[in-house]
């Protein structure tokens, strides 16, 4: 085992009872007798490879993180939600639902990232984005600023999409296209730039 629960060190979060981690081990940057955030219970952070849960972060309910993941500050990340591989996750981000972040996408800010939506690749999300239904950012594609997306959107390749922008039903943005400001695009559209 890499990490222990320690059963003195709780808080609860609506009628959830979390527990603060301690390192058993050095691995990463993380040292033996490191204190970490919290989990519900053993399942929400692997035993094994380098992933760890840093600063006050929270993983509950069946939420998973495994990998080399990283999670910092106040991130909180239940419901059925993963994370895994290289992906990076911090500030006050929230990831819930059946939401997957993977591969060495980097996620931060205020964002939220939920229902069936993925985020992966070399992906960047930040800012108060939200992303949802089943939308999937990837590639190099970077989301940030007030940006809301939901619905079967695409955003790939090196797409960027930021401002108040609203993307929502089958749209589909990739290549070096733009999408900011207050613009709301949904129906079945391609951007490609």
């Amino acid at each position: 085992m890499k990490y222990e629960i320690l059963k003195e060190e709780s808080i609860q979060l609506q009628d959830k009872i979390l527990y603060r981690i301690k390192a058993l081990k050095s691995f990463s940057d993380v040292n033996k007798g490191d204190i970490g955030g919290y989990i519900q219970q053993y399942k929400n952070l692997s035993q094994d490879d380098d992933c760890w849960i840093y600063n006050n972060a929270k993983v509950y309910e069946n939420a998973e993180i495994s990998d080399n993941v990283e999670i910092y500050d106040n991130v909180e990340i239940y419901d059925n939600a993963k994370i895994y591989g290289n992906a990076q996750v911090h500030g006050d981000v929230r990831v819930s639902g059946d939401a997957e972040v993977y591969e060495s996408a980097h996620i931060y800010g205020n964002a939220q990232i939920s229902e069936n939506a993925e985020v992966y690749g070399n992906a960047q999300v930040h800012g108060d984005v939200r992303v949802s239904g089943d939308a999937e950012v990837y590639e190099s594609a970077y989301i940030y600023g007030n940006a809301q997306i939901s619905g079967d959107v695409e955003v790939y390749e090196n797409a960027e999409v930021y401002g108040n922008a609203k993307i929502s039903d089958d749209v589909e943005i990739y290549g070096n296209a733009e999408v900011y400001g207050n613009a709301k695009i949904s129906d079945d559209v391609e951007i490609y730039g």
